[in-house]
């Protein structure tokens, strides 16, 4: 196996509300929900604990999402936790791949973590769930580079009636309709389109491996306006392929997003070109490098049509991992 293995056990998160524990050694990974009555988080937490138990027990196996594999209550030091054991996964998570110099990957790399991911929700989708967190960071990387996705604290039915929240979710993979953006049906929702944006978005940062950009703002006129880096000049030019799906998968209108499922099919098509057959999947590792490394030449292209700049290689920001 190739790649950096994070420190051998860590924990993740506030330890007297809620945490994540991975131990390598003994591979384990547990989610810790504090539930006393004494604890001003202990219904915020027993609601997360709840929408991840029932989803990961809806879900039960498959190859793109982290498998839960038993629950169990602990108390300690007078504490009262609610405990989910998870799938262990050896890696890490795509956001420390994505930002790290590392790592050196393809196009058909990001054409498969793209199938694959819209093949996790379109799974979803069809168990009535929307994750409603879709990100690099709860997204698991395993030893051959295959995505799992994790975190399903937010998931919830997509019954519209059951997805009206403002406090779920990160805000540059929010979709606009869940912030008050062209509402559905004049109402803020998140509903199964809202993980189809958030892929769109994380599908932009691994082409660009950098962090898309939201600006949220009110025109002249008082009307909410919204723009990330998907949509501004100079936008992205690509792979057609790559850049009509992740372009159509970001639409601030949510109609005029793809399904999962359709973007799975569309990527599938894709990705039988001889040009990604040529290809290698797997990401190399190579901790002498210095700079982050495009997996394709990618082109930003002004509002005239004309080319503003070539990236392959730049000096990654500070990030901590």
């Amino acid at each position: 196996m190739s790649g950096k293995i994070q420190k051998n056990r860590f924990k993740k998160g506030n330890t007297e509300d809620k945490y994540i524990v991975v131990d390598h050694d003994r591979e384990i990974a547990e989610r810790f929900y504090r539930v006393d009555s004494s604890w001003i988080h202990s219904k915020r937490n027993q609601r997360f604990y709840s929408n991840e138990v029932n989803a990961l027990e809806l879900l039960g196996e498959n190859e793109n999402i982290v498998k839960m594999l038993n629950k169990r209550t602990v108390d300690k030091n007078g504490m009262h936790f609610l405990v989910v054991s998870l799938e262990y996964i050896k890696m890490t998570s795509l956001n420390k791949i994505i930002l790290s110099p590392c790592y050196k990957y393809t196009a058909k790399t990001v054409g498969e973590w793209l199938r694959q991911l819209f093949s996790a929700a379109a799974f979803l989708h069809q168990k009535q769930l929307v994750h409603r967190d879709i990100k690099p960071s709860n997204i698991l990387v395993t030893d051959n580079f295959h995505l799992k996705i994790t975190d399903f604290e937010c998931c919830k039915s997509v019954d519209p009636a059951k997805t009206n929240t403002f406090d779920v979710g990160t805000i540059r993979y929010k979709p606009p309709e869940s912030k008050g953006f062209n509402p559905i049906n004049g109402r803020t929702l998140f509903t199964d389109s809202g993980d189809v944006f958030s892929i769109g978005i994380t599908g932009w940062e691994i082409i660009m491996r950098s962090e898309c950009i939201l600006e949220e703002s009110i025109d002249d006129s008082g009307s909410m306006m919204f723009i990330n880096d998907v949509h501004r000049t100079p936008r992205l030019r690509c792979i057609r392929e790559f850049e009509e799906l992740i372009t159509n998968s970001t639409s601030i209108s949510h109609h005029l997003r793809p399904t999962a499922l359709a973007a799975k099919s569309h990527l599938e098509e894709a990705l039988k070109n001889n040009y990604f057959n040529s290809l290698k999947f797997e990401p190399d590792f190579d901790e002498t490098l210095t700079k982050i490394h495009l997996p394709f030449d990618v082109k930003l292209i002004k509002s005239d049509g004309n080319d503003e700049e070539s990236r392959e290689s730049f000096t990654p920001p500070s990030v901590d991992f």
